[in-house]
């Protein structure tokens, strides 16, 4: 069998994290690189940010360890990986190059709402979680008080995230095949995650 990457990709609040767990419950053997998860153990909780403009350094230096994470999994010929984040069409160079070299089949599944008020109204739901790390939401954080402090990020705020809604500027990018999914019921959420294990068994 050809070994597969599973690219979950759409907005902050427009459901990737659900869809992703419903998939690792039903699946077995996927191995799965969470560049949130990877942000809070190794940067927030290990060195924290006194300020927006070192968090946004933080951000950048995610991504060297998420590629060389992502390399490693292939070279060890790991049967499914799936990453899930908003990402941008920037980095579709990037996967090409490695499921070329490792021959990995893909797919982007595109995630979006109808409704860019109701993704608010997920997000902020989220973000007001007694789970939610303190470090994606104030510009400040403390590993050894576990405080955030500061302003709200300005990545998070209302109008930036509309805009980036309205521009589609986390669905565009298209890695293998690609499904795109509107997030309305759970019905339709057992539909893609049908579609997302079919993928996966595919020889």
């Amino acid at each position: 069998d050809v070994n597969k990457l599973v690219i979950i990709t759409g907005i902050s609040g427009s459901g990737k994290t659900t869809i992703a767990r419903e998939v690792i419950n039903k699946q077995e053997n996927i191995t799965v690189i969470s560049l949130d998860t990877m942000k809070e153990n190794l940067f927030f909780d290990i060195i924290g940010y006194h300020n927006e403009e070192q968090r946004d350094r933080l951000e950048m230096l995610k991504w060297d360890v998420f590629w060389s994470l992502l390399q490693e999994c292939m070279d060890r010929q790991d049967p499914v990986i799936m990453v899930e984040y908003p990402f941008r069409t920037r980095v579709t160079e990037k996967f090409n190059t490695l499921i070329e070299k490792y021959h990995y089949d893909a797919l982007t599944v595109s995630v979006q709402d109808r409704d860019f008020d109701a993704i608010w109204q997920r997000k902020c739901k989220r973000d007001s979680s007694p789970s939610r790390h303190l470090g994606h939401l104030f510009s400040k954080y403390d590993p050894v008080k576990k405080v955030g402090e500061g302003e709200m990020l300005k990545a998070d705020r209302y109008e930036i995230l509309k805009q980036e809604y309205q521009d589609k500027v986390y669905n565009s990018i298209v890695v293998g095949e690609k499904i795109e999914f509107c997030n309305e019921t759970g019905k339709s959420r057992e539909i893609i995650v049908d579609k997302i294990g079919r993928f996966i068994k595919k020889e």
